[in-house]
């Protein structure tokens, strides 16, 4: 019977942002040659259709592959096709469309249906990325400043309380006005050299603190020990490594100083 490969078993999926900024460095350069300046304009909406197409192709990668290349018909400023449909509402200003067989169209379609990229969208149908990651790293920052120095347990108690933060207020919903509307932020991108609308989150409640401060007062209330008590090193604590590496014990300072000096003395010759 044949053995199956290690890990076989495991779905490999890539980040987003990796793929989408090569394709925006494909688009770059084939809009920097002659009679391509048209596709200046399409390089971001084009990027942010492959987040798009992989967010919402609910991990068929065919669903993927379509949503993708329907690109090609939206650019020319056909919205409505043969089998298919642009997803979006009614649009108010719209950039210039390109002619179908003008060369920009032409340079836009060979980076679209290249065979290679097309063979990668099977490592990009679970919209994977590490935006949540980076949040929680800003979040990290608020309770772990990287100019002060912590000791042990004390730093594992903030990452603790910000993956608390984090977990607890990542699902927030979009902040509304007092009649309704949905709120945004402005926010410069010196990439892009543009100005973008970004959603603004509702306020963080801290609702858990309550909870975790109970929790604390009971803990105390019922501890035998008191907080003078010597605490014993955890098995993950630093401390616990020797601070040098040697595959044998060490010898004593004195022995090894003698040895060494008398190790000299046979090196030296009378002169």
């Amino acid at each position: 019977m044949k053995e199956k490969a290690p890990f076989s078993n495991i779905e490999h999926q890539l980040d987003v942002w990796h793929k989408s900024t090569k394709i925006n460095a494909k688009l770059s350069e084939a809009a920097n040659m002659r009679g391509n300046h048209d596709l200046r304009k399409w390089k971001s909406a084009v990027r942010n259709h492959f987040w798009y197409s992989s967010r919402t192709c609910g991990g068929d990668i065919d669903v993927l592959k379509n949503k993708w290349t329907s690109i090609l018909h939206h650019v020319t400023g056909t919205h409505e096709w043969f089998g298919g449909a642009c997803d979006h509402g009614p649009i108010n200003e719209v950039t210039k469309y390109l002619e179908p067989d003008s060369p920009p169209m032409e340079a836009l379609r060979d980076i679209i249906m290249d065979r290679n990229l097309l063979r990668s969208f099977a490592y990009y149908t679970k919209f994977r990325h590490t935006g949540h990651l980076e949040s929680f790293h800003n979040t990290l920052l608020m309770y772990a400043s990287k100019r002060t120095s912590y000791k042990f347990e004390n730093m594992k108690a903030r990452v603790l309380l910000a993956a608390i933060d984090h977990n607890h207020h990542l699902h927030r919903k979009q902040a509304t006005t007092s009649s309704g509307e949905q709120r945004y932020a402005r926010k410069y991108s010196k990439r892009s050299n543009r100005w973008t609308a970004v959603p603004v989150k509702e306020k963080k409640t801290y609702s858990y603190l309550p909870v975790i401060t109970a929790l604390i007062l009971h803990k105390r209330r019922i501890d035998q020990k008191g907080i003078k008590q010597p605490t014993v090193l955890s098995q993950e604590d630093p401390r616990r490594i020797a601070p040098y590496i040697a595959p044998i014990p060490p010898v004593q300072t004195h022995l090894i100083v003698s040895e060494q000096i008398s190790r000299f003395q046979n090196t030296v010759k009378p002169v």
